[in-house]
């Protein structure tokens, strides 16, 4: 998730905005959500940023250094505890992703109350 901040800041030129927030699902697990106002991404973007060092190019990666590994291995750590990712994304849009985790992984295996 850290990455997933990290580059939500990075590509987000100045004066656009970075929402991070968790809820409670009815079903008891819980959802983190980072939502930038950024350059975004197509749907293509989207598969070539989710392969290890697939690095997209655009004007704001050519200032930004990475080695394209963040995206991917938050995926792969979340679907190892039985969560998922989901990525929405448009060009001048921004992006928003939900880090989904089951009741299975919440401390405890409590449900959490669903607000």
């Amino acid at each position: 998730m850290i990455s997933r901040v990290g580059s939500a800041f990075r590509f987000t030129p100045t004066g656009g905005s970075v929402h991070i927030s968790g809820s409670a699902t009815a079903c008891g697990g819980y959802d983190i959500t980072v939502q930038d106002s950024g350059i975004g991404m197509n749907e293509q973007e989207i598969v070539q940023a989710l392969t290890p060092f697939g690095q997209i190019e655009n004007k704001m990666t050519a200032t930004h250094n990475g080695t394209g590994l963040g995206l991917p291995l938050a995926k792969a750590m979340l679907e190892l505890h039985d969560g998922r990712m989901d990525i929405t994304s448009s060009p001048g849009s921004g992006t928003r992703i939900v880090l989904r985790f089951p009741v299975s992984r919440i401390v405890g295996g409590q449900q959490v109350a669903a607000a």
